[in-house]
């Protein structure tokens, strides 16, 4: 993977992962790894949209994600906005597949509607 210049030192941006430089609510700090969220679990942005330490916990993954609780507000927002930025050309792709198909189902489910309701008029004056 190559690494991205970045105007920020303690932030190195891969292809798929960020690393960078947090604060902890105790005032230490670490360094952790965001990750692109793969394609299988990309609907769970969607669902966690109000939510920032879900989303958080996403980004980070499974085994740093059980340490969100002890990170400091900020670096949380950081967190969030880095993993934006990474996973953003993937959601974007899959939230615009998503509308094109409820699109076509309700189009469908319309013709549906008129086809049922063409046919209740027709047997009622009959």
């Amino acid at each position: 993977m190559t690494k991205k210049n970045q105007e920020n030192e303690l932030t190195t941006i891969t292809e798929a992962s960020i690393e960078m430089e947090i604060t902890l609510k105790d005032g230490s700090k670490k360094t952790v790894t965001l990750r692109r969220v793969p394609l299988r679990s990309i609907a769970k942005l969607s669902f966690l949209a109000d939510d920032p330490v879900g989303t958080a916990k996403i980004y980070l993954g499974e085994e740093q994600g059980k340490m969100v609780d002890s990170i400091d507000d900020f670096s949380i927002v950081e967190i969030l906005e880095k993993g934006d930025e990474i996973n953003a050309p993937l959601y974007e792709k899959w939230r615009d597949r998503q509308y094109k198909r409820m699109k076509q189902e309700g189009v469908k489910l319309e013709e549906l509607v008129d086809k049922a309701l063409e046919s209740a008029r027709s047997s009622s004056t009959s």
